[in-house]
């Protein structure tokens, strides 16, 4: 694909990329991805970044790098999460994805259920996580289901088959490198999911 592009730009990166490669280096590399279209043609994606570039072509402060459709990049480059941050040198970038064994493949959901979980990375693992991320997992309809006073941790203790009825956003699984790291152990290589917000 093109180089990044830098700010601003127009929906003109967009419409430029619409088409993949034709090559059978490109087709053998993308051949099984789970990131494709609707009708199996390989998607485009972008990502958005600001700050000073480096010889690392992407870069994050988090566990895992994220792509989306075009709008959503050119908010990440342009309004950085961190408030403290300027949007020095907003570029994005536009992508393939060769996505063979997403940890999940639900372009509308932002969640994953812990029982998806407890497959992927274990039973201990996956209630490090619901514990580590008790906030999250409070603010879901199955946790008020429960109706309990206990904290996620203290509750699960007591009730550990109860953390295969719960469920929470992936994104903050995701900006974990611990977890990350837990899921490419396990020969996960993406996930495929819906965003919250934008």
């Amino acid at each position: 694909l093109s180089p990044a592009v830098s700010l601003p730009v127009t929906h003109e990166l967009q419409s430029s990329v619409a088409e993949a490669p034709q090559s059978s280096a490109f087709d053998k590399w993308f051949s099984g991805s789970f990131a494709t279209n609707d009708d199996g043609s390989p998607l485009v994606v972008f990502r958005g970044e600001h700050g000073p570039g480096s010889d690392v072509i992407f870069q994050s402060r988090m566990g895992s790098l994220s792509f989306g459709d075009y709008d959503t990049a050119y908010l990440y480059a342009t309004e950085p999460n961190d408030h403290k941050d300027t949007a020095d040198t907003p570029r994005i970038t536009p992508a393939y994805l060769a996505i063979k064994r997403p940890l999940t493949n639900d372009k509308g959901d932002p969640f994953i259920d812990f029982s998806l979980l407890i497959h992927a990375v274990g039973f201990s693992k996956a209630q490090e996580i619901a514990t580590d991320l008790s906030g999250f997992i409070e603010n879901t309809q199955a946790w008020l289901d429960l109706e309990s006073d206990l904290s996620v941790g203290e509750y699960l203790a007591a009730n550990p088959n109860a953390l295969s009825t719960l469920y929470v956003e992936l994104y903050p699984i995701l900006d974990n490198p611990k977890y990350v790291d837990w899921i490419k152990g396990a020969g996960y290589d993406g996930a495929i999911y819906g965003g919250s917000g934008a």
